[in-house]
C-alpha cells in the first residue's frame, strides 16, 4: 500500500515542480506566482504524509492507539513551534517548512520503520520497493524539464491539467508496469476481469 501511495503522489509533485508556476498564474492569477516555493514545500510535506497513510493504520490496527496519540501530539506541537520560529526568519515559507520537516521526521523515523517491525518486514526491503516510483518520477522530471519546461507553455488551465492528467497516467502506470511482480499481479488482476465481462 506504501508504494502504491508513493506511485500515486509522486507525479504530484513532478507536476507541482515542473508547472507549478504556470499552475498558480492561470488558476488563482500571476500574482500568486510568488508562492510557488511554499507549494513545493508542502507538496512534498504531503508526499510524505501519504506515504505514512498505510503504516499509520498498520500501527492502529494492532492497537498502539495510546503511542499514535502522544506522537501526534509532539508532532503537532513541533509544526507549531517550527513555524512560528521559521516564519519570523523566511515567512510563509517557513510555515510550510514548520509542517513538512515534522512529517518527514514522523514518516521515515517513526511510522513507517515501527509498522515494518509489527508485521516483520525488514524496514530496508520496504524502501527498496519506493525505489522504482521514485527513479521513474525524476527522469520525468528531467526529461520533461529539458522538452516543456518553459515558462509560458500552456495556454490555459484545462491545457495545463490535461498535461498533469497525462504525465500522472504515465508515470503511476510505469511505476507498476516495469516491476516485474507487480505486473504479473496487475495483469493477471485485468485477465481475470476480462473473463468474467466475457462469461
Amino acid at each position: 500500500a506504501t508504494r502504491v501511495a508513493a506511485a500515486v503522489a509522486m507525479p504530484g509533485l513532478v507536476v507541482f515542480a515542473l508547472w507549478g508556476r504556470q499552475l498558480l498564474a492561470l488558476w488563482v492569477g500571476r500574482s500568486f506566482v510568488t508562492s510557488y516555493s511554499t507549494l513545493i514545500v508542502l507538496s512534498i510535506g504531503y508526499l510524505f504524509a501519504t506515504l505514512t497513510g498505510a503504516a499509520g493504520q498498520v500501527i492502529l490496527a494492532l492497537n498502539r492507539y495510546r503511542l499514535v496519540a502522544l506522537l501526534s501530539v509532539a508532532e503537532a506541537v513541533t509544526n507549531l513551534v517550527l513555524s512560528i520560529v521559521l516564519a519570523k526568519h523566511i515567512g510563509i515559507v517557513g510555515v510550510a517548512l514548520g509542517t513538512t520537516i515534522p512529517l518527514t521526521v514522523m514518516a521515515f523515523g517513526f511510522f513507517i520503520p515501527f509498522s515494518c517491525r509489527l508485521i516483520d518486514l525488514p524496514y530496508s526491503h520496504l524502501l527498496r520497493r519506493l525505489v522504482l516510483p521514485a527513479i521513474i518520477n525524476a527522469v520525468a522530471y528531467g526529461v520533461l524539464r529539458l522538452v516543456a519546461g518553459g515558462p509560458h507553455l500552456f495556454s490555459n488551465l484545462i491545457v495545463l491539467v490535461a498535461a498533469c492528467v497525462g504525465v500522472f497516467a504515465v508515470c503511476f502506470s510505469a511505476s507498476f508496469l516495469l516491476d516485474p511482480s507487480e505486473r504479473a499481479t496487475y495483469l493477471g488482476m485485468l485477465r481475470e476481469l476480462v473473463l468474467r465481462e466475457r462469461t
